[in-house]
């Protein structure tokens, strides 16, 4: 049993035709497109069952962060490929034989082909749209920003034919994947991609199977040291506006924390590349070890250990406050420890940093 529910007007009330205390369906239609509407709705709280507060300020929204980057990003592939006359080969090139950054993308779209199948079994639709929007953030503000240069350049044509062929797969598929969710864009994708381009291609992108996920393509190690690189660009960025200090001000050096377990960033590998390119940084440190740059503080998490704990929760506390270094790197790093006779995990515990200086 699938129920919805209720769209009220803006200020919380019942819509009501005599009250007209809502947009025109048809104008909003009109104005921003009904891919953009229907985002809205299947991202809100109606499709939990909960009500929700219509406002054409969050169809706005759709467009500015959805249909246009989507748009953009095929615009730009369109754009250069005429340039070149470029056409898709009747072969792939092998995925492994590609830059880092193709694989990496090409391993997030299908990571998300997995979500969104997952997810749309399920019926979880309002968890759909956020997987979706991250993907076209990866898309337009790292794939094509970091690899722009590689579509101008002609002193390396493999190089120039790896670029096309990756962004050409990926919004292929994106365009398939997003035809239950935005109908209209991804037709209008799939008719300017795929047909007349690619042998075999079908009338609609609606007539196309639902793409399944690829596992050999996913590359997770790669997907974790890409978002560390990011996350240390974010975070570059932020130090660098707090202290202004400006991108175009080249520093000596940036000393980047990151845990031991997992994939990392590799020194000397391209993903401190990228972060020395995007924060204009001469050296790039990674350290292993978080308490050398910053002050550790480990607390309860009363909402997770209140329930499971009961009484015992005021020895754990205390026994928490003082964990020497080696117990907390543990919890820092993924792992579980004992505590006061408790077994404590990552979910059990608050864990806050503080600068040195």
């Amino acid at each position: 049993v699938i129920v919805n529910g209720l769209i009220l007007a803006e200020d919380g009330t019942k819509m009501s035709k005599s009250l007209k205390n809502y947009p025109d369906p048809t104008i909003v239609i009109d104005k921003y497109g009904a891919d953009a509407l229907r985002a809205y709705l299947i991202n809100s709280p109606v499709v939990r069952a909960e009500p929700m507060r219509f406002s054409e300020a969050g169809v706005r929204e759709v467009v500015r962060s959805v249909m246009l980057p989507l748009y953009n990003a095929y615009a730009f592939f369109a754009t250069y490929a005429a340039v070149d006359e470029w056409q898709p080969p009747a072969q792939a090139s092998e995925l492994a034989s590609r830059p880092l950054m193709d694989r990496w993308v090409v391993s997030v779209a299908q990571s998300l082909v997995g979500e969104v199948n997952e997810k749309m079994e399920q019926y979880k639709l309002y968890d759909v749209i956020p997987a979706v929007l991250g993907f076209i953030d990866h898309l337009t503000n790292w794939y094509i920003r970091r690899s722009r240069r590689r579509f101008w350049k002609s002193d390396d044509s493999t190089d120039k034919q790896f670029a096309f062929e990756t962004l050409y797969e990926v919004l292929c598929t994106f365009s398939r994947l997003l035809a239950p969710i935005l109908p209209f864009i991804a037709e209008e994708l799939y008719q300017r991609l795929e047909v007349g381009q690619r042998e075999g291609a079908l009338e609609s992108v609606h007539l196309e199977m639902f793409p399944e996920v690829q596992p050999q393509w996913i590359d997770a190690d790669v997907e974790a040291s890409m978002h560390l690189v990011r996350d240390a660009v974010s975070l570059g960025r932020k130090v660098r506006e707090q202290n202004k200090l400006p991108i175009r001000q080249p520093l000596a050096e940036l000393k980047v924390a990151v845990s031991a377990s997992g994939p990392g960033l590799p020194a000397g590998s391209e993903f401190v590349d990228y972060i020395r390119d995007e924060l204009n940084i001469k050296t790039v440190t990674v350290v292993e070890d978080a308490q050398t740059l910053a002050q550790v503080t480990i607390k309860p998490n009363f909402r997770s250990l209140g329930k499971r704990l009961g009484k015992r929760m005021k020895p754990v506390a205390a026994a928490l406050s003082k964990l020497p270094d080696g117990p907390q790197q543990v919890l820092l790093d993924g792992g579980t420890i004992e505590v006061a006779g408790e077994q404590i995990g990552p979910d059990d515990v608050m864990v806050q940093l503080s600068a040195r200086g």
